[in-house]
């Protein structure tokens, strides 16, 4: 790999976990591909992570460490790398999460062999539990109608695996910084009303969940969420393809996920049992009552 290669900036936001922070960091250092670009926005750590005394960054093209003075969140430290990046594609990457080796090198090849309308390329997901010691894949292909399925689903997954073009940024600003999460599902969204999508069907990502705090479990802060993401994000396109109940119950699902990874059992089946009402003829939304009435003894057992 020579620098005659498009370059590719890598953003990693990070708060507060400098042990995951390197393990990012080592996976990014470790790809095929060196053309790199690496912007870790350190979003108001305790303690800011001298990275350089623990790597050489020579093998790559450039390495930039941003520290705020104050915690913004994830989608505006996000935007802060955006907004520092130089290079044609641009990845982002979890700081709990990590890349397997060939990721970029085989997004960017992806890239050069899509259309120009393709604005975005995911990548299949390896999702670790570490509570329970199980790894699954995690990859669902580009639907024909990307917009609607986006709608009902959030199908693409983790930041982690996705690439973009630079070039979507000129007509598509980056991310809502009012989201205190599913910011990625909200700029999904926007960038595919303007470009296609492509996935490499490999799991080239490693995430991680069951031992640390994720701030997509905060169910609470995507109750609210919800409600902005069906009224205005996704407004005129629910009309068009007369999905508004689908979604809602769609989003009720995801809800009940959260709350009851958040210990609140009782909270999840009421998000369930609302979903159904709005979506009765969807089979894993029972599969997911049995588990909430259950308890955890089975849930090895619905995994």
């Amino acid at each position: 790999m020579t620098d005659s290669e498009p370059l590719v900036s890598v953003i990693i936001p990070t708060h507060n976990r400098p042990q995951l922070l390197e393990r990012a960091v080592e996976s990014v250092l470790d790809q095929t591909y060196d053309n790199l670009e690496l912007l870790v926005v350190d979003d108001a750590s305790d303690e800011r992570t001298d990275l350089e005394a623990t790597f050489d960054f020579a093998a790559i093209a450039d390495y930039e460490y941003i520290y705020l003075d104050e915690n913004r969140g994830g989608a505006e430290a996000r935007n802060v790398g955006l907004d520092a990046s130089t290079g044609e594609y641009l990845a982002f990457l979890d700081d709990d999460d990590e890349w397997l080796p060939e990721k970029i090198e085989q997004q960017v090849d992806l890239f050069k062999t899509s259309s120009d309308d393709v604005g975005l390329v995911y990548t299949a997901v390896l999702q670790r539990d570490e509570t329970k010691e199980i790894e699954d894949v995690h990859f669902n292909p580009v639907p024909n109608e990307h917009l609607r399925d986006l709608m009902l689903k959030q199908y693409i997954g983790t930041m982690s695996s996705v690439m973009i073009r630079s070039a979507v940024l000129e007509r598509v600003d980056g991310l809502n910084e009012e989201f205190p999460c599913w910011h990625d599902w909200e700029f999904y969204f926007r960038v595919g009303k303007e470009f296609g999508f492509d996935a490499v069907n490999k799991p080239l990502v490693r995430q991680y969940a069951g031992v640390h705090e994720q701030i997509s479990d905060d169910f609470e802060a995507k109750q609210q969420v919800s409600k902005l993401l069906l009224e205005e994000t996704f407004s005129d396109t629910l009309e068009e393809y007369g999905v508004t109940r689908a979604v809602r119950g769609s989003q009720l699902y995801s809800l009940s996920h959260s709350a009851y990874r958040s210990g609140r059992p009782l909270r999840a089946l009421s998000f369930l049992l609302r979903a159904i009402a709005m979506r009765p003829f969807v089979p894993k939304y029972y599969k997911y009552l049995v588990l909430y009435s259950g308890g955890k003894r089975i849930q090895r057992w619905l995994h």
